[in-house]
């Protein structure tokens, strides 16, 4: 159906059950996924669930017999954009499709728009803000930061520093992933230092985010992977560290 109903969208793979789905959604890294709540083996929830952390971003779609609210609270609770009933009326799964087609085509053109929004200013002060940030991850004494760079180190900020595994190659791409991701969240620095040398992250957030910060990280890094995988057909990991208050 999706097929000759849906141009916009390819089918790239089809399970028979929540395990083999698991596995071919890690293969296939799709943009979008169909899913049953009653399988054999791992059913709907369960999958929905485990999917969360492996495709943060993928547009979720249940389609069930279950005319139970409790299933729809627990599929809404894993990120489940839509839920609809069988027997199914094709034309709201196609208004559904149409609706992702939307939000993924949104979400590329405002990530596109990302890199202009960065001021000249921004991007002339990063030599000095590799400096403070290289020399305070050494434990040395780092320099004064001047002017709009000031930011960085307010007394309301919590910081935290992320090891990055696989990218040491494409570091422009990881700064555009992170400015795609944070902007307007948090402030990020890019570093490449060590022996052999890695790239290091530090994390500048406001204090009020601080509690939800672990989570808001790995589920960005986790979808900065995916897009690495997708991209350069590259294994990318992240390693993330405490979180401190200065």
């Amino acid at each position: 159906f999706v097929r000759g109903h849906c141009p916009g969208w390819q089918v790239v793979a089809l399970a028979r059950d929540g395990r083999e789905a698991l596995k071919l959604a890690q293969d296939t890294l799709p943009d979008a996924v169909l899913t049953d709540i009653t399988m054999p083996h791992v059913n709907g929830l369960e999958f929905l669930e485990s999917l969360s952390d492996i495709l943060p971003d993928a547009k979720l779609l249940v389609l069930s017999g279950y005319d139970q609210f409790e299933y729809a609270v627990q599929a809404m609770r894993l990120g489940v954009s839509d839920y609809l009933l069988k027997p199914l009326d094709t034309s709201k799964l196609v208004k559904a499709l149409e609706q992702f087609s939307r939000e993924l085509d949104e979400q590329a053109l405002r990530w596109q728009q990302i890199e202009t929004l960065r001021s000249n200013t921004q991007k002339n002060n990063e030599m000095e803000l590799q400096r403070y940030f290289r020399a305070a991850v050494q434990g040395e004494q780092p320099p004064e930061l001047t002017g709009a760079n000031a930011v960085y180190i307010r007394p309301e900020n919590c910081y935290c520093c992320v090891l990055c595994s696989g990218m040491n190659e494409d570091a422009q791409l990881l700064q555009l992933q992170l400015e795609q991701r944070f902007y307007g969240a948090m402030y990020t620095v890019c570093l490449h230092m060590g022996s052999p040398m890695r790239q290091v992250i530090v994390f500048c957030a406001p204090h009020s985010a601080r509690s939800g910060l672990f989570c808001m990280l790995s589920h960005a890094l986790t979808s900065i992977a995916v897009v690495c995988r997708r991209m350069l057909g590259k294994t990318v990991r992240f390693f993330i560290g405490r979180i401190v208050d200065e």
